[in-house]
C-alpha cells in the first residue's frame, strides 16, 4: 500500500527528493508503530511518534513528518482504505517564525546609489 501511495506521488509529478522524503519518514512511522492493519492506526499512535521525532531534532523535523502522515491518510481517505483520518484532531506541531533581516531604506539608498555609479561609469567607457 505504502508503494501504491509513493507511486502515486510520481505519477503527480512530485520530485525525486520529494518521494524519497515521504518514504523515509512513512517508513520510519511504520517502524515505530507496529500496527498491523492501516484502520488499527490511532491518534496516540500518531502523537508518540511525533514525540520521538522531535526529541533532539529541529522543529522542521517534526513538522515535516507530521504534514507526510497527513498527506498519506487523506490519500488513504480518497483511495477507501480509510474512513477517516487518526490526524483529525492532531495539531500541527509549531515552527519558529523565522525573523528575516531586510534591508532598511537607508541600505537600499546606497544600493541604488552604487549601482547608478557603475552604470555611469560603464557609459563612460563606451563613448
Amino acid at each position: 500500500m505504502l508503494q501504491h501511495f509513493l507511486d502515486g506521488l510520481d505519477a503527480e509529478g512530485k520530485s525525486k527528493a520529494t518521494i524519497e522524503t515521504y518514504g523515509y519518514n512513512l517508513d520510519l512511522f511504520v517502524r515505530h508503530c507496529q500496527a498491523e492493519k492501516l484502520a488499527e492506526i490511532q491518534p496516540e499512535h500518531i502523537r508518540a511518534y511525533l514525540a520521538d521525532r522531535s526529541r533532539g531534532r529541529a522543529p522542521a523535523t517534526t513538522h515535516q513528518a507530521f504534514r507526510v502522515l497527513r498527506t498519506f491518510f487523506r490519500w488513504s481517505i480518497r483511495e477507501g482504505l480509510l474512513e477517516f483520518s487518526p490526524m483529525d484532531n492532531i495539531k500541527a506541531p509549531r515552527l519558529e517564525e523565522k525573523v528575516i533581516n531586510t534591508f532598511s531604506p537607508d541600505d537600499i539608498r546606497q544600493l541604488l546609489t552604487v549601482c547608478a555609479t557603475l552604470v555611469n561609469i560603464y557609459l563612460e567607457g563606451e563613448e
